[in-house]
């Protein structure tokens, strides 16, 4: 119950006092982000959404019974009888007449949802991430790096802003600068950041970006921010399906982002959506045919303005679904266009890429394709010298490369080489926090503890105690 175990006002003050901080300190504070300081505070103090607007106001009941008098007489709408008791029969979950909760709705700028007068309807698709905090401090330190003020309650209304009355007005574009250089900082983060974390942060910054409102912004502010938008949405999308293994979830996110990134009209990120297509719809439902149709069109947008780095991960993407359906020459084609795109001279379109794609990353794909072409003693020296090229920051690719050079070497009857491998990429799948290759460890483990060896058997019990320490955080 709200009110129960809520934390003092203190606490709410420093969130308002880092959230404002991280956006300048602006002043007066923009209504978008207040209501983004009450979500806060409602996340993380556990308070009714009226008090935690007061909070984000850092009014006082008193102020904000002097307020809502101000506002009667600033507007010509005739005095009224509030006092300080009735405000607080309403904090504490009592129900306002319908004359005071549209004069609360005008004095804090938004709706009667977010003031918890009414219930929203509409289809949500965000729910809190088991086991962990609302609120998290973000891990990245940019110019503008914002707070996490947890999960979108309904990204349906995101595009469309939450209430006319929470449009916070133009932005500075240094602002919307700002907001990018953070969007590309978590982006670039996929590659070795525990995947609780980032969802925490990419969650904060699509709720950030959505109450400044792209509608109210001239372009080409407009199309920067729906494009940040589109980026944290995918960003989140694929840690759903891919890290999470939360299809719900996942799926909803990567449809937002194809809508914003419709709405921009922007092809690069367009591509990485469609390529992020391929991956859920191989990974969670085996359909590498759809797979290969979708990565192929990603190769298709790519063309029409893409970056390098994205035209040649779109084709890597299809390279693998033409692997996984056994069409070597179709696989090695696509694997020339994607070497191709990577060594071309370099264009000015910045990629929107999640993680890093490069010639390292290319030969851990190369890698992977022979051995899902059950092309084993192929496959080692390109992993080799795919895992000798990645970077050790790349935890994630390293992760995976990893494991398929476990498979490639258990497919040769190297056993020991296998769990080797195995072993390493587990550590490394224990700090990001992936359950798609937790799986695929577990499979592999299995496997191998039927050879009978004891190397195999121990690595076995290692992924199973991972495995089972990690359910609560990777299930």
């Amino acid at each position: 119950m709200a009110g129960i175990g809520t934390h003092q006002a203190e606490c709410a003050f420093s969130i308002r006092a880092e959230l404002l901080r991280a956006h300048g300190a602006p002043d007066p504070p923009p209504a978008g982000l207040l209501a983004a300081v009450a979500a806060a505070i409602i996340d993380h103090c556990g308070h009714r959404p009226l008090k935690a607007f007061r909070l984000a106001h850092r009014w006082t009941v008193a102020q904000g019974v002097r307020e809502v008098h101000a506002l009667c007489r600033g507007h010509g709408l005739g005095p009224r009888g509030l006092h300080e008791r009735s405000w607080k029969e309403w904090e504490a979950g009592g129900r306002a007449g319908a004359d005071y909760r549209d004069l609360l709705c005008r004095l804090f700028q938004t709706g009667p949802v977010q003031l918890g007068f009414a219930r929203d309807y509409s289809p949500s698709v965000a729910a809190d991430l088991p086991g962990s905090s609302m609120y998290r401090r973000t891990f990245v330190t940019a110019a503008a790096a914002i707070s996490a003020v947890g999960p979108v309650d309904d990204l349906s209304g995101v595009l469309r802003s939450v209430s006319p009355a929470r449009r916070s007005g133009r932005v500075d574009p240094a602002r919307v600068a700002d907001l990018s250089a953070v969007a590309a900082a978590y982006r670039r983060s996929y590659q070795d950041m525990p995947a609780e974390e980032l969802l925490g942060a990419a969650h904060a910054q699509l709720r950030l970006t959505g109450a400044v409102d792209p509608a109210l912004q001239p372009e080409p502010v407009r199309t920067s921010l729906l494009t940040v938008m589109g980026e944290m949405a995918a960003l989140i999308g694929v840690l759903y399906l891919l890290d999470r293994g939360d299809q719900a979830n996942g799926w909803r996110y990567v449809d937002l982002a194809w809508e914003a990134a419709k709405a921009a009209g922007n092809a690069e990120l367009q591509a990485i959506i469609l390529g992020g297509r391929s991956f859920g719809v191989a990974y969670c439902s085996g359909d590498h045919r759809t797979g290969l149709d979708l990565a192929e069109y990603a190769c298709e947008v790519a063309r029409r303005g893409a970056s390098d780095e994205t035209r040649g991960w779109v084709a890597a993407v299809a390279s693998e679904r033409a692997a996984s359906l056994g069409r070597l020459s179709a696989c090695r084609a696509l694997l020339e266009m994607s070497r191709t795109a990577l060594t071309a001279e370099p264009t000015e379109t910045a990629s929107l890429g999640i993680g890093v794609f490069n010639l390292g990353k290319l030969a851990a794909y190369e890698g992977g394709d022979m051995v899902r072409l059950g092309r084993h003693r192929e496959a080692e020296p390109v992993l080799d010298l795919a895992i000798a090229r990645l970077d050790p920051s790349m935890q994630r690719h390293r992760c995976t490369a990893l494991i398929d050079r476990a498979e490639a070497r258990l497919g040769a009857d190297e056993v020991d080489g296998a769990c080797a491998d195995a072993s390493a990429a587990l550590d490394l799948v224990s700090r990001v926090q992936h359950t798609g290759n937790l799986r695929r460890l577990r499979a592999l483990s299995s496997r191998a503890a039927d050879t009978g060896s004891p190397t195999a058997k121990s690595l076995w019990r290692d992924v199973v105690t991972v495995a089972a320490d990690a359910r609560g955080a990777l299930s």
